[in-house]
Formats: C-alpha cells, sequence, structure tokens
C-alpha cells in the first residue's frame, strides 16, 4: 500500500491499510490450504525484494530530480521513491525470514532521506485529511 503502480501516490492512513490488508488475508482463507497468511508474507516479501534491486540497479529514482509529473499525482518523484522503500520494507520485514534484506531496504532509504532532505514525505491523500 498504497497503489505502488499508480503515478498519484500518496500516504494512506496507517490504520487503513492494517485494515485492508487484514480484509485481504480473511479473503484468502478460504484458499488457505495452498496459500496461507504465512505463505502470503513470505511471497509478498519476495516480490518487495525484487521490486527494490529492480529499482537501484536501473536507477529508477535514485539520480532523479525532484520534480513532480506535471498533473501526473501528489507526491514527487523522491517522496514515491521513499514511500515505495518503506513500504517494501515493512513487507520484507512482516515475513519475518529477511530481516537483513529489510534492514538493507531501511538504510538505502534513510540515506537517500538525508540526500533528498528538502523533500519531506509524501502527502496524505486530500481526502483522508481533517475536514474544517
Amino acid at each position: 500500500m498504497p497503489f505502488p503502480t499508480c503515478w498519484r501516490v500518496a500516504r494512506l492512513p496507517v490504520d487503513l491499510t492494517s485494515r485492508m490488508d487484514a480484509s485481504y488475508l480473511a479473503a484468502l482463507a478460504s484458499r488457505r490450504e495452498t496459500f496461507g497468511n504465512d505463505a502470503f508474507q513470505r511471497l509478498l516479501a519476495a516480490a518487495s525484494i525484487y521490486w527494490v534491486v529492480w529499482c537501484l540497479t536501473g536507477k529508477r529514482f535514485i539520480e532523479t530530480n525532484d520534480e513532480q509529473f506535471a498533473g501526473e499525482g501528489f507526491a514527487s518523484v523522491r517522496q514515491r521513491g521513499l514511500l515505495w522503500l518503506a513500504n517494501a520494507g515493512t513487507a520484507i520485514t512482516a515475513a519475518g525470514e529477511f530481516e537483513a534484506a529489510g534492514d538493507v531496504v531501511f538504510e538505502v532509504a534513510r540515506r537517500l532521506r538525508q540526500r533528498w532532505e528538502p523533500s519531506g514525505d509524501a502527502p496524505t491523500y486530500p481526502a483522508f485529511l481533517p475536514q474544517d
């Protein structure tokens, strides 16, 4: 979460993503004999590791500037990259089998955040902001 293939990336409230994950896993419960929650977490972690390696080796966002694609979303390219790394690190760590890989992802994100300090965090989707 949130919608990593969409350029209209922004943050979702943490409690909402937790509830969405729980609902998704509950829907898989009927298939638990072949695809249980543990398998889901491991597969999600493996996919996240693949994605991080692909992004870093392809320099997908590492060497980018902080421009936002005009009319293409809420977060800048750097904010998207940092949010995606944080989400990938969380998914990897949650699997409980790839702790070292999760540590590397969080360290890459930490160093990029230092390098890109003015970028800040990705904004929250406007629909989830407090209403006046």
